[in-house]
């Protein structure tokens, strides 16, 4: 049986049938050729159930969801959504402030007071971040508020913060996200609120006359203003990711490919921060695992020292969007995987990070770069040709074992702890009982053995089926493949056309084994020679 250059060999292995006359072989024969039509069967039934349509309400949400998330920002959101509060209030007072208060969340203080201000010549702090946005920002730009300001404007932004008072109250009204800026010249003045995610402005008022307002505690009004992130989980993604028409998202990840690897190099070649990057690669080599972390973290040293570039965010966070995609990138120039690959590996980073962060909340007290770690372990499964077992048992290792990083805040530390997610996140890649059994400490030598040259891959291999064998129950082909000791195989979700693929493709080289899986009454008495590598 061959189908899509994948050759299924099925033999009959009985040895009681050796020798048999004219009709048992014509039965036997039947009974095989029976099997090849339900294979079949089982894998066009089997596709058409894991294929997403377009018109699925979880298709379109997730298409939306990328849309939504992945967007870019200059410099560390929260100081961003300062500023983008404050040029709004600006806009709408008219002319430009004599006093600023600031009333904001714990989290939001958190985020801001450390954190260099990008375009006002290393600033930190509320103050700077407010001050950028009333002289220099443009509101209708959002999160890139203030990424055109000139020499004059940044003088200008310091001489504004010695000479107009700005005041900051902490304040908690039920949002972990809150931040409210009033700005007054004379008798008048103009405020503006946002909560709950970056862009949320939820109120403006000016004299006393309220201009715009949305009800933020009515659910109906929030889930019609976003797409709906309950329909998150991993299974759809995995199947959203593996069926989705890339010319819906493709846009969105090539920006993001564009824009964060960019500013990865950037932090390679700038003197940012700790340049946590620049140590990893000079002290510990150019592998791709090292490499991956490497950029990663180098991203976000520039981010977080004032670096210019935008960013594509991931739940809001610049340090996410970076996680969630450049380890990958790195993976997938080692892999030689290919554009829609690295693409569909992407969605499953950027959905699985989002996920995670959808039960979290935008800002908390967890490190969001641990969520991205383990979005994009996810991602780099995906790149080295495993399975969805192997995807879920990443994301569950990962989290495991690095859950425990708490955020003290947006500083130059942020580097860091990118870095030891991305690590555990790349090295748990495979570490379960249910991936392809090669162990996380072979994550380095898998991608060099990735990376060979077409010519030297291993053909497709044939994978041998003893007679009879029925498909009547994917459970029951799973039990069998466990009980002779392929659990380490990527095993089918839904068909057996799954696992003939994982086993027999010649994409990316894997040891050459041929499975045998046997059914039957003697499967007990009857079990094949292990697996043995070469």
């Amino acid at each position: 049986f061959w189908h899509n250059d994948t050759t299924i060999i099925i033999r009959d292995e009985n040895p009681e049938r050796k020798g048999m006359g004219a009709k048992q072989q014509i039965y036997t024969a039947g009974v095989l050729y029976y099997t090849v039509l339900k294979i079949r069967t089982d894998f066009r039934k089997g596709r058409q159930e894991d294929v997403m349509e377009r018109n699925d309400p979880r298709y379109q949400a997730y298409v939306e969801i990328l849309k939504e998330e992945l967007i870019p920002a200059m410099g560390c959101t929260e100081p961003i959504a300062l500023a983008y509060a404050a040029a709004k209030a600006r806009e709408v007072l008219g002319v430009l402030p004599d006093s600023v208060q600031l009333q904001v969340s714990g989290s939001i203080i958190k985020n801001v007071k450390s954190v260099i201000v990008p375009n006002t010549g290393h600033l930190k702090g509320m103050e700077a971040a407010v001050a950028a946005g009333i002289i220099a920002g443009s509101a209708e730009k959002e999160l890139e508020v203030i990424s055109e300001v000139s020499e004059e404007k940044k003088s200008a932004i310091r001489d504004y913060l010695q000479t107009v008072p700005i005041t900051i109250e902490h304040t908690e009204q039920g949002h972990v996200f809150d931040i409210v800026v009033t700005e007054r010249c004379g008798q008048d003045y103009a405020r503006v609120r946002i909560a709950d995610y970056h862009t949320n402005i939820c109120r403006i008022e000016k004299n006393g006359t309220v201009l715009y307002e949305v009800p933020l505690l009515d659910e109906t009004v929030q889930e019609n203003a976003r797409a709906d992130r309950s329909l998150l989980n991993m299974q759809d993604i995995w199947d959203f990711a593996e069926t989705a028409d890339l010319r819906d998202v493709a846009d969105l990840l090539e920006r993001q490919i564009r824009y964060n690897n960019a500013i990865a190099e950037e932090g390679l070649l700038g003197d940012y921060g700790a340049n946590i990057g620049r140590v990893l690669l000079t002290t510990y080599g150019n592998d791709v695992s090292n490499r991956a972390k490497a950029k990663a973290a180098a991203g976000s040293d520039a981010r977080m020292n004032g670096c210019e570039l935008p960013v594509i965010i991931n739940s809001g966070s610049g340090n996410q969007g970076i996680t969630c995609s450049v380890p990958l990138i790195e993976y997938a120039k080692e892999l030689h995987s290919g554009k829609e690959k690295l693409y569909r590996a992407l969605i499953i980073s950027n959905l699985v990070a989002i996920h995670e962060k959808t039960g979290i909340g935008t800002l908390s007290a967890y490190c969001g770069a641990v969520s991205a770690g383990a979005g994009a372990g996810a991602g780099i499964v995906y790149l080295c040709g495993d399975g969805y077992q192997a995807a879920i048992h990443t994301v569950v290792n990962a989290l495991a074992i690095v859950s425990g990083i708490v955020c003290d805040g947006a500083k130059a530390s942020c580097a860091a702890k990118i870095a030891s997610s991305v690590l555990r996140s790349s090295a748990e890649k495979g570490s379960s009982s249910t991936s392809t059994g090669r162990g996380w400490a072979s994550v380095r030598a898998n991608a060099r053995r990735c990376a060979c040259p077409p010519e030297r891959r291993v053909p497709p291999l044939p994978m041998t089926v003893s007679a009879p064998f029925s498909m009547a129950s994917t459970s029951s082909f799973r039990a069998a493949a466990a009980s002779h000791g392929m659990a380490s195989c990527s095993l089918p979700q839904r068909t057996l056309f799954c696992t003939v693929s994982a086993l027999s493709s010649g994409s990316w080289p894997r040891y050459p084994t041929v499975a045998t899986i046997w059914r039957g009454v003697r499967v007990e008495s009857s079990l094949p020679p292990k697996q043995t590598e070469p």
